[in-house]
């Protein structure tokens, strides 16, 4: 059977997940809901868009992930060298913004400002 005709049951058939406590669960169902937000505007015609990408992160995960996060438990960032620090994701620097709201930072131009700059790197300024 080809890949192209095997349904997503199938593709699911033999794997079995560990065992995770709510918690876990709500930081995996969190992130995947960031990922498909982050992964919908992945630039592929739409034509074999959802089997596309979400073959490609897939691979990606599979390649990188478990690095990853062995870094950040070594060293608290991503990158091998634990002196060359990435600028941090987008996503921290969400967290970081609402941070700022949250504490009443009433800086509005500053807020704007890396709002609008966040906005610009994913494509959704006006």
């Amino acid at each position: 059977m080809s890949r192209k005709n095997v349904s997503v049951s199938e593709r699911l058939e033999g794997l079995t997940p560990p065992e995770l406590n709510d918690d876990q669960l709500e930081v995996l169902d969190e992130t995947l809901s960031s990922v498909e937000d982050m992964l919908s505007r992945f630039p592929v015609g739409r034509n074999c868009y959802s089997r596309f990408v979400a073959d490609a992160f897939l691979q990606h995960v599979r390649v990188h992930l478990a690095v990853e996060l062995q870094n950040i438990a070594a060293h608290d960032h991503r990158n091998d060298d634990a002196h060359d620090e990435p600028p941090p994701s987008i996503y921290a620097r969400l967290v970081q913004l609402a941070e700022q709201v949250a504490a009443g930072n009433t800086e509005f131009e500053g807020l704007e400002h890396s709002a609008k700059t966040i906005l610009e790197e994913i494509g959704q300024a006006e």
